[in-house]
């Protein structure tokens, strides 16, 4: 009987940066915005964001992947310096330790929901 053995952190990273050329091409639109609508009179549908085809992908493949942490408290720890240099700043995020990227991901897809 065959095993399913997880996938390496080196297996992951590429997985998610083969999404990069797609991310990268000019015309991409990672979502988009739709408008309040009133259906019926005086019931309204609030405005959402519905992600591309690619951009759900993406997220699936994240998730699927493991990137994106069940048991961490992302709303707290988004605040924390830690999190903004991550987001903020390209030297910070170039040498993230494997857990600070697992916790950068799990924040940018959750919040999303969010």
């Amino acid at each position: 009987m065959e095993q399913n053995t997880p996938p390496t952190l080196k297996q992951k990273l590429h997985s998610l940066a083969a999404f990069l050329p797609i991310f990268e091409q000019q015309d991409f639109i990672f979502g988009t915005w739709s408008e309040a609508k009133e259906g019926e009179p005086r019931v309204f549908t609030l405005p959402y964001f519905s992600l591309s085809s690619h951009a759900d992908v993406f997220f699936q493949s994240a998730y699927d992947l493991g990137w994106v942490l069940r048991d961490f408290n992302w709303p707290q720890w988004k605040f924390t310096s830690e999190a903004t240099g991550l987001r903020d700043d390209p030297t910070k995020l170039a040498i993230a330790t494997p857990d600070q990227l697992f916790q950068l991901i799990t924040t940018v897809i959750r919040q999303d929901r969010f």
